[in-house]
């Protein structure tokens, strides 16, 4: 499908792959919104992987859950591959998006990654290699990029410094800061953009610090934190002017305020996130992981 004709399409009919997580009800509620978006959720895969319990032990509950809110469950990946307008690749295991666009890329259709868009580099690279050669847009991302407060929170300025903070929590059958340290990872890209080129980290039972030179000499922070009390997503941002603190609101939540931009995507077939940055964030996350392990500053490599 040419991006002309994403464009022309009156009603998208999405396709769902990997119903293992709790965006599944959410999106389909926020999506299936015939009057306000023109796009329906109408097929879902449920997917799910051995890896991690986080989606075994869930994959069940959610395939009911969206079977319940109308959407027609398939067994066959390659069927929501040939059937949909677009696809929401949502397996909460990134270990599995390669694979499982190796499917789909061949349909040419967009297909939005929830994050994390990889668990690898080299796998986020594959993927940009497959879209390029099948003519299938990819875009991922946190919605905590599209948070109130944070989204464009300094759009027009060039913070010298930003500490970039939020809650994660590290499991032991997933690789470190992709599960939950994307959402940080993602929040300081929207504020910084792309260039980082090393990462430090110090760690405690409570916190990770994860600090990072930039190519222009500028710095980002990371902090993900462990434990109780909860604690907000957010940022604090170093402008020659001085600083200004942010908090993501809650209200609207992060998904409503991703949808929107999800569905543009699948219009136009143009990411709002460039495929390089979306590869750098998954190199800042494979090279936060090294520090952690070997307590030394590693690169950020993405060639």
């Amino acid at each position: 499908m040419t991006s002309q004709a994403r464009k022309s399409k009156k009603s998208l009919k999405i396709g769902m792959v990997g119903l293992d997580t709790s965006h599944v009800p959410s999106l389909i509620k926020l999506i299936n919104d015939k009057k306000k978006n023109h796009a329906t959720i109408e097929w879902g895969y449920p997917g799910g992987s051995e890896l991690t319990s986080v989606s075994h032990e869930r994959v069940m509950k959610f395939t009911m859950r969206a079977a319940q809110l109308g959407v027609n469950i398939l067994e066959d990946l390659e069927a929501i591959g040939e059937q949909s307008d677009a696809i929401l690749l949502e397996s909460c295991d990134g270990r599995q998006h390669l694979d499982q666009f190796k499917v789909l890329a061949p349909f040419g259709k967009p297909v939005f990654m929830d994050k994390p868009f990889t668990c690898s580099v080299a796998d986020a690279k594959e993927i940009a290699r497959l879209s390029e050669k099948h003519g299938s847009p990819v875009f991922s991302s946190s919605s905590l990029r599209y948070a109130k407060n944070i989204h464009r929170a300094a759009s027009g300025k060039q913070p010298l410094l930003v500490e970039a903070h939020g809650p994660i929590s590290i499991l032991a059958d997933y690789p470190g800061w992709f599960w939950y340290g994307v959402h940080v990872a993602e929040i300081l890209y929207e504020l910084l953009g792309p260039g980082a080129i090393d990462v430090s980290v110090r760690s405690s039972d409570t916190f990770d610090v994860v600090t990072s030179k930039w190519k222009d000499d500028r710095v980002g922070v990371s902090i993900g934190y462990r434990g109780d009390p909860y604690h907000d997503w957010g940022a604090r941002m170093w402008f020659p002017s001085g600083p200004e603190s942010t908090i993501a609101a809650k209200n609207p939540s992060f998904m409503a305020l991703m949808v929107p931009h999800v569905l543009t995507f699948f219009r136009t077939g143009e990411s709002p996130v460039p495929i390089d940055e979306m590869i750098e964030i998954m190199a800042y996350l494979e090279a936060v992981n090294k520090a952690r392990e070997t307590g030394k500053t590693t690169k950020i490599i993405v060639d």
